[in-house]
């Protein structure tokens, strides 16, 4: 190899056999396979990718760790907006319309759960004892003859909400939706099927909160999840199985019109009507069930006032009160798993057995029975 200068390049050259010399060909050329094969390696990938994107369902975006805490995701369909959080705008409340509702001084006695027929006989023994252990309660389980009757009767000033009750036909999101309704409407206690109490309902509030009137307890919030050491995006998750309030608070309000965007942003994104969205897993949780229940209650605690953050709920031991809500250690709603094992989390007042195959396509089917 040897060098030749001229006055415009440095030119190489490679001596040949025999003396004879040839001009090596430009870096570029030299290097132009081994690009193009590399470009359609990338280019097979990213088609793979886009494939998969497309092909996977549409979820709810995940809000930012800040948005989390209370601020609802939005998106705006008349404004061609995509499902990016970035450009997502959710009119919450472009069906609201208020209605004033006294809170009652005491907590009803009542209870309510819904199951289907199969369900009732299944799970005899764990509903059983919310009748058995509440005795001056009344106990009722809807059965599904009466659940349009009682939209339309507690909320008949609010065509809204009627008229996306009938649009929803997907078990898991009437059995969400219906749950946060029927305790606006009516209050008491709400419970899963598949969960059985431990604790007579009277002894869920400790006497030193029932006794401060400047300080009334409207409503009872159990932990689900406690995993402000994991890095998790949502570090603490309130339970919606077992819910407990007065009628009319403004949480179980903001849950139902916050349920109403979130399945009218799937509809959006999936270009359907809500009768026809299509609920992936995660979109349920996040949609209607515990996810999108811990951020309306941080969102709550907000409006009321309450500066809050994520470590005021880590490893509660005893009772909080914060605004009107009282939120239980984790023990209290969820016994027999998460901490449980572990007495300084507070005594056990509900079990969830998990046995009740939440996520169903099934039609439901509700069957009654009312006791006082």
């Amino acid at each position: 190899m040897h060098l030749t200068q001229s006055k415009d390049a440095v030119v190489a050259h490679d001596t040949a056999p025999f003396g004879d010399t040839m001009t090596s060909a430009p870096c570029w050329k030299r290097n132009a396979g081994a690009k193009c094969r590399r470009l359609t390696q990338v280019a097979f990938v990213a088609l793979t990718l886009c494939v998969l994107f497309i092909q996977k369902p549409c979820l709810l975006p995940l809000p930012g760790y800040q948005q989390l805490m209370g601020e609802p995701r939005t998106w705006d369909a008349a404004a061609g907006g995509d499902a990016s959080i970035e450009s997502s705008v959710v009119p919450v409340t472009s069906a609201y319309k208020p209605l004033e509702v006294d809170i009652l001084a005491d907590f009803p006695k009542k209870i309510v759960q819904t199951t289907t027929t199969a369900g009732k006989r299944d799970f005899e023994q764990m509903w059983k004892s919310w009748r058995d252990l509440n005795p001056d309660y009344t106990y009722w389980i809807m059965k599904d003859d009466v659940l349009d009757d009682f939209v339309d009767q507690h909320f008949s000033v609010r065509p809204a909400i009627k008229r996306f009750w009938k649009q929803l036909n997907t078990p898991v999101l009437r059995t969400d939706f219906l749950r946060y309704l029927v305790m606006f409407a009516r209050g008491g206690v709400y419970s899963d099927i598949d969960t059985s109490v431990v604790k007579p309902i009277h002894d869920w509030i400790p006497r030193r909160f029932l006794d401060d009137a400047e300080k009334p307890v409207n409503v009872v919030v159990g932990i689900e999840r406690d995993q402000t050491k994991e890095g998790a995006l949502r570090p603490i998750g309130f339970v919606q199985w077992t819910l407990m309030t007065k009628p009319g608070h403004e949480l179980f309000e903001k849950a139902i019109y916050r349920v109403m965007s979130n399945i009218e942003f799937l509809a959006g994104v999936q270009r359907v009507p809500v009768d026809r969205v299509v609920i992936p897993k995660a979109d349920a949780v996040e949609a209607t069930g515990p996810g999108m229940f811990t951020d309306v209650v941080i969102e709550v605690l907000r409006e009321q006032g309450i500066g809050v953050d994520w470590l005021l709920f880590s490893n509660l031991t005893e009772p909080i009160l914060l605004g009107d809500i009282l939120f239980l250690p984790i023990n209290a709603f969820c016994g027999r798993h998460c901490r449980s094992d572990s007495p300084e989390y507070g005594d056990i007042y509900v079990q969830h057995h998990h046995q009740n195959g939440w996520f169903s396509s099934q039609p439901m089917e509700y069957s009654e029975q009312e006791t006082t």
